[in-house]
């Protein structure tokens, strides 16, 4: 009976020992292939030498010998991955004991990854800084508040404005801070009737009508809107790409934060300058049109942006956006289900405290998330029964999906020292673009096999391609590679 072939691998300078009959067991895999070669088959001993990574390759070996695939842990997981892919392995092969850890791995690359993508900017490196204009220096002063100490203060005075037109904002409902008509007085005085019955007997929309803003919160509001609308001019001008300028969602409100109060200062001016009778419709719409006076609190995130932590919680939200979902599919079943119980059995019982069931949904929905306003209760036995069981389910219902949540925002926060590696990592190649020599412009492919032999007229190395062409190759020990 022949001996069977023994294959010695050279694994970057670790010699493995195994046989041709064992790499069979995987046939499509590359050392598969190469033991079906019958040019290296035909050989009593053959050594090939891989310049590639000896650590996962005992790995590699246990699965054509057992049939599984175990990772080293202490190996990082694109490592594994960069060489499962070399030698034809597929991941799908790796045991589920060694998985987790392994897609965890991967995992925190890409999170890294999503991270750098969602927190960088145009000119964010200092070699792009470096190369900026006095202007784009200028954007980068206005845009980030870390760019340097000018922004600094840059910054605290756009919270400032932010802060006193959100005062302004509120201070306008008061209506101490504001004047009657004159012409409503006017009219008052016709029909003999004193200012104070009169605007008892209006609602609080008829009487933000009937009155105007005092001369200085008129004054505050149109400085605040000539801030914000030089601040929104400068940067645009400044921006060294206004295509992404235009893209960013803050400076699409922007726009349109501005175009609402520019309306509302023509209408206020021009409009409803001495008037004071409405129909409800009309109010209705200017109601509707103020309401969007409410966004600019939005402003605040600006400042607050610039904060990783902020961004990190709603990337960790978008992250969990299914379960979020689900969260509030099963919210929603929950209460139409406890809803519908409470109202029938309330109803059976002559109880009649939910007149309907988006009542007793109400009713459910305030139990399950723990507010519990108390405005309506079940009042009989099974009912409240039922209010305990909500009660129960809403503390399940809701913390399951809280922990996951939370578990995101966890793994996303500890890779930020991995993003910060990252960019030290990619500044660093920039700065130093020949000091790594990239695979594709190596002297010689690294990633095929050589096979070490002596023909029957010289000793030389040959390149195994696919199989000898030389003939009488035998292999000596002299030529093997240590």
């Amino acid at each position: 009976m022949a001996a069977p072939c023994r294959i010695r691998l050279n694994v970057g300078g670790k010699l493995f020992m195994t046989t041709a009959d064992t790499l069979r067991s995987l046939p499509d895999s590359r050392l598969g292939r190469l033991a079906s070669d019958d040019s290296i088959t035909s050989q009593q001993d053959v050594e090939l030498f891989f310049d590639r990574n000896p650590k996962v390759m005992n790995s590699i070996l246990d699965l054509y010998r057992t049939g599984e695939l175990h990772i080293p842990k202490n190996l990082c997981a694109k490592t594994v991955e960069k060489e499962l892919e070399f030698w034809e392995v597929p991941v799908e092969l790796i045991q589920e004991c060694c998985f987790q850890e392994f897609q965890e791995h991967k995992e925190g690359v890409a999170i890294t990854a999503e991270i750098e993508r969602l927190l960088r900017l145009p000119c964010d490196s200092a070699a792009d800084c470096k190369r900026l204009t006095s202007s784009g220096r200028i954007w980068m002063m206005m845009e980030r508040i870390s760019y340097c100490p000018a922004s600094k203060v840059w910054g605290l005075i756009y919270f400032a404005v932010v802060a006193f037109s959100a005062v302004l904002y509120c201070v306008d409902t008061v209506m101490d801070t504001r004047h009657v008509n004159p012409v409503f007085l006017e009219e008052l005085a016709r029909q003999n009737v004193s200012l104070e019955d009169r605007l008892s007997s209006m609602t609080i929309m008829e009487q933000f009508f009937v009155t105007a803003r005092d001369p200085w919160l008129s004054v505050s509001m149109d400085l605040v809107f000539c801030f914000f609308l030089l601040e929104f001019l400068v940067r645009f001008v400044t921006c060294p790409s206004k295509g992404f300028f235009v893209k960013q969602a803050r400076n699409q409100l922007e726009m349109f934060l501005l175009l609402h109060n520019a309306v509302a200062l023509i209408v206020e001016n021009f409009y409803m300058e001495g008037r004071f009778e409405y129909r409800k419709p009309v109010m209705d719409a200017f109601v509707f049109f103020y309401s969007f006076d409410v966004l600019k609190m939005l402003r605040i995130l600006y400042i607050i942006k610039d904060f990783d932590i902020l961004k990190i919680l709603l990337l960790s939200v978008k992250a969990s956006l299914k379960v979020l979902v689900l969260l509030t599919v099963c919210m929603l079943s929950l209460a139409s289900l406890y809803g519908t119980a409470l109202y029938l059995v309330e109803l059976l019982t002559d109880q009649y405290t939910f007149h309907t069931i988006p009542d007793g949904m109400w009713y459910a929905v305030v139990t399950m998330t723990t507010v519990g306003y108390g405005d309506v209760v079940p009042q009989g036995t099974v009912g409240r029964m039922l209010g305990m069981l909500c009660a129960f389910s809403g503390l399940v219902t809701v913390a399951l999906p809280v922990a996951v949540v939370a578990s995101t925002f966890t793994k996303y926060h500890d890779n930020l020292a991995c993003r910060a590696q990252l960019r030290r990592r990619l500044a660093f190649l920039k700065e130093r673009p020949h000091f790594l020599l990239r695979k594709d412009k190596m002297p010689r492919d690294v990633d095929e096999p050589h096979l070490l032999f002596q023909t029957t007229s010289s000793k030389s190395r040959q390149r195994f391609s696919g199989g000898p062409t030389a003939t009488e190759m035998q292999p000596t020990d002299t030529d093997c590679l240590m």
